[in-house]
């Protein structure tokens, strides 16, 4: 996202989308928007909608966001989830996330480690090719930076210590370097679609096919088993809650963190993948319908895209440009539609864009990638 810079006496604006703004206006009371919400994480009743809005502001809030991390306190997890959420947007941060771990003795060094990762220390999009069992980091031009095989890959998340947390549609998760040496394999129910790591430790599993969700403790051993759900991804929301896309039945769910079902959203089609937006919307990927479709949190579609493959993941960057993998390859469009790279191939299933919010395309004219 391009933002204006926040000033102390002055309105300022953040562009969420090519049509959406925010106003940072000082509210009554004292305090700018940013030190509210930063003061807000620490009370358990305020916490999500300010994790929501300091998501929303982006860079304005990262150095904020930092503070919070480096007085170690209660509400640095919350800091940290949002930092992660902003990727690219949060580049600035690195330096100083990274500094306060090799200072030693930080409580939440392994969150701050995760984060890290999921920001990215340079602009790149993961790729996950499922038919070619690889994954692949692209330059935001397409120019190929490197690559790892693993049998059976589709989801793929980045870790501390350039390492890569892995689902094998096999039947296991993994965690493996790039070279694809495994320091762990799990066997799951199914094929196990998506797994994300959280900043406590607990990985979340997407068991596709095994009809059910499984929580594991930092340890690995399953701590939750949620069955009934033909589940595809899993993406964690501010509160703590969990959103999953249940696929052969239709709905987006979203569970509690002791596995409670809260809500179920029946959907007209196939749901692949969801990716939370800055403005709080929900964006979802139909695979069989061919269409991008985003909700608003009451569940009402506001907008919709149909596109010319069965999209398996979609992710789209605050300054409107999105990363799509679909079942002949993927690419990075810009927020017009114009395709950035594409990366020809066939069913590409991850999609993750660590872009910062100035950095494009370059070399001209679109790449070509085989």
């Amino acid at each position: 996202m391009r933002a204006h810079t926040l000033m102390s006496t002055v309105l300022a604006t953040v562009t969420l989308t090519a049509q959406q703004r925010i106003s940072l206006a000082r509210p009554e009371g004292g305090g700018s928007p940013v030190e509210r919400a930063i003061t807000d994480l620490a009370q358990a009743p305020r916490r999500a909608p300010a994790m929501a809005q300091l998501f929303a502001i982006g860079e304005p809030a990262v150095g904020p966001l930092v503070g919070v991390v480096a007085r170690a306190g209660a509400d640095t997890p919350f800091a940290l989830q949002v930092l992660g959420a902003l990727a690219g947007d949060a580049r600035a941060a690195v330096p100083q996330l990274q500094r306060l771990t090799a200072a030693g003795g930080h409580p939440f060094a392994a969150a701050i480690e995760l984060t890290i990762a999921a920001i990215g220390e340079r602009d790149s999009v993961l790729v996950a090719d499922f038919s070619a069992d690889v994954v692949i980091e692209f330059a935001p031009d397409g120019r190929e930076l490197r690559r790892v095989g693993y049998a059976g890959i589709w989801g793929v998340q980045p870790l501390a210590d350039d390492r890569l947390l892995v689902t094998s549609a096999n039947g296991h998760i993994a965690e493996i370097d790039w070279q694809g040496h495994e320091s762990w394999r799990l066997d799951t129910p199914g094929s196990p679609l998506t797994a994300r790591r959280l900043l406590d430790g607990r990985t979340v599993v997407a068991c596709w096919r095994g009809n059910c969700v499984l929580v594991l403790d930092a340890a690995r051993q399953q701590i939750a088993r949620i069955e009934g759900l033909d589940a595809a991804d899993v993406e964690p929301g501010w509160d703590g809650n969990l959103w999953i896309t249940s696929y052969s039945d239709q709905r987006l769910v979203e569970l509690a963190p002791d596995g409670r079902i809260l809500s179920s959203q029946k959907l007209a089609a196939t749901p692949m993948d969801v990716d939370l937006l800055p403005n709080g919307n929900r964006l979802l990927a139909f695979d069989r319908a061919r269409k991008l479709i985003e909700f608003d949190p009451a569940g009402v579609e506001v907008a919709s895209s149909v596109v010319e493959q069965e999209p398996e993941a979609v992710h789209r960057l605050r300054d409107g440009r999105m990363a799509i993998g679909w079942a002949t390859g993927a690419q990075l469009r810009d927020a017009d539609g114009k395709v950035l790279f594409r990366y020809d191939s066939g069913q590409c299933s991850e999609v993750i864009a660590r872009l910062q919010p100035a950095a494009r395309a370059t070399g001209g004219e679109n790449r070509d990638r085989r």
